[in-house]
């Protein structure tokens, strides 16, 4: 996922349960953690979904258990959804936080009224 991406993702953004943010917040999670945002296209290049996370905590505490990945945000574009995308965007996020990382868990924010979320991640 890339700057150019952004020109293209409003048929995700314009989704009510999906969180946007300014673009120099995703600006800053390109720069910081680029192996963790990663873009969904379809054929023609129509953005299916995308996921935006970081690696948090205190690397070099005692308490190891700390390090870990965050979601900031996953979605999938209404036309999209119940095809297993989301599930895979989360997958990436779980390997690149573990391998790539050694975090030790992945954590996120659900807003407790999106039902369909809050099953979805338990």
């Amino acid at each position: 996922m890339n700057m150019f991406d952004l020109l293209k993702y409003n048929n995700v953004n314009l989704d009510l349960l999906t969180e946007t943010f300014y673009t120099n917040f995703y600006g800053k999670y390109f720069s910081k953690w680029p192996e963790y945002c990663c873009v969904s296209e379809d054929t023609v290049s129509n953005v299916q979904g995308y996921l935006l996370g970081k690696v948090e905590g205190n690397k070099g505490s005692t308490l190891i258990k700390d390090w870990h990945g965050h979601v900031s945000a996953v979605t999938v574009a209404p036309q999209f959804r119940r095809q297993g995308l989301a599930r895979a965007l989360m997958a990436y996020l779980e390997e690149v936080s573990t391998k790539w990382h050694d975090a030790y868990f992945v954590d996120l924010f659900v807003r407790p009224s999106n039902n369909v979320a809050v099953g979805f991640y338990r």
